[in-house]
């Protein structure tokens, strides 16, 4: 798109799309399939996750997880990218599982399980209930994994 800036030393993954207007400082890290809505900034050494969506208009300054949608001045994340995940073809069965994923780490509660396991519970620090998703890989699906992974590994 047209008046795109791209900071040195930025890595665009493949199927990358930035709208017209963005800028994204210098390091920063879009995984596959990333989408950066017109009008954006994003700050230096942020890394945006596979299949990442940026509202427009947002400033981002934090790093933004895989299949995470966010937007607002200082964006937040605010959800999964269910569209993204869904154009993509994931299966349904892994999209529920990184919603309850999404729910546990970002939310509190992991509301798609009628009575969540034990060791779901009570994980108080983010990265406690990144390792609490990953104890539950096989019930949740890889797309909850590869979220708790890019908690759990800060500087990929």
């Amino acid at each position: 798109m047209a008046g795109v800036h791209v900071g040195h030393d930025c890595s665009l993954g493949a199927r990358t799309i930035v709208a017209s207007g963005s800028l994204l400082a210098g390091h920063v890290t879009l995984g596959e399939g990333v989408v950066v809505g017109g009008q954006c900034a994003v700050h230096q050494h942020v890394h945006l996750g596979r299949g990442a969506y940026l509202g427009g208009g947002s400033v981002l300054a934090r790093d933004l997880g895989p299949h995470t949608l966010a937007f607002g001045n200082r964006a937040r994340a605010r959800g999964l990218n269910l569209v993204g995940l869904r154009r993509a073809q994931n299966p349904r069965e892994d999209v529920r599982g990184a919603l309850i994923a999404y729910r546990l780490l970002f939310g509190g509660q992991a509301s798609g399980f009628a009575h969540p396991p034990p060791h779901m519970q009570g994980g108080k620090t983010l990265a406690e209930r990144a390792r609490q998703v990953v104890a539950c890989t096989a019930q949740l699906g890889p797309i909850a994994q590869e979220l708790a992974d890019f908690i759990l590994n800060p500087n990929r």
